[in-house]
């Protein structure tokens, strides 16, 4: 008997093997292997799937995943999660991880917080006891906010002097939106900095150190 294609539309089952493709990132998430994560790749392959694509995969893997999180590394607001629609939960899960393999090691803790060199894992641990790692973060993180917010100020004050001040101005308008969604994300962030206990994010320091520097 020949195959009728009209009596079964398969295009709308999901194929457990189709997200195989993002095995390698949450591998590299839970490790922490901030060297060879793509991050990138990794928002441009998250934001490509439909609402269903993308739920099916949060109660297969990311669900899981964030609950690892949560109980390792950093505070993670599962509730705020569970609450949110599939379209602000993809953006919540997107930011998420580019806060904790992208912004906090890179921008943060190699940045601002560790300035020197440490000869091994052990000299860095020693040097994190005496810190408050929590309340350290959540102050550098402030003051990303009141840079971006200086800049805006900046910007917005130097077109007021140009003689194409109004068309300028209505781009301000457009930059402010962006900071001012940059500077709530941030606020977030913040708290949850705050609500991480120091050990975690000790640990979570010294797994960002072993993966860019070696142990």
């Amino acid at each position: 008997m020949n195959f009728d294609p009209t009596i079964l539309d398969l295009t709308d089952q999901i194929n457990e093997g189709q997200f195989e493709y993002f095995e390698p990132f949450l591998k590299e998430i839970k490790e922490i292997n901030i060297k060879d994560f793509n991050f990138d790749i990794f928002k441009k392959y998250i934001e490509e799937l439909n609402p269903d694509e993308f739920e099916h995969l949060w109660s297969k893997d990311l669900e899981d995943l964030m609950h690892f999180i949560d109980e390792n590394y950093l505070i993670v607001d599962i509730e705020e999660f569970e609450k949110s629609d599939i379209d602000v939960k993809q953006i919540m899960f997107i930011e998420y991880i580019e806060f904790l393999m992208n912004v906090l090691p890179y921008k943060v803790v190699f940045a601002k917080y560790i300035k020197k060199p440490f000869k091994n894992l052990t000299e860095l641990e020693n040097w994190l006891d005496n810190k408050n790692i929590s309340n350290d973060l959540a102050l550098l993180l402030e003051e990303d906010i009141t840079i971006i917010n200086n800049m805006y100020n900046l910007i917005k004050s130097t077109i007021s002097t140009s003689r194409k001040a109004v068309e300028y101005m209505q781009r301000a308008e457009k930059l402010k939106s962006y900071i001012e969604y940059e500077s709530n994300f941030r606020d977030y962030f913040i708290g949850i900095v705050e609500d991480t206990d120091n050990e975690m994010l000790k640990h979570l320091i010294l797994k960002y150190y072993e993966s860019e520097f070696g142990a």
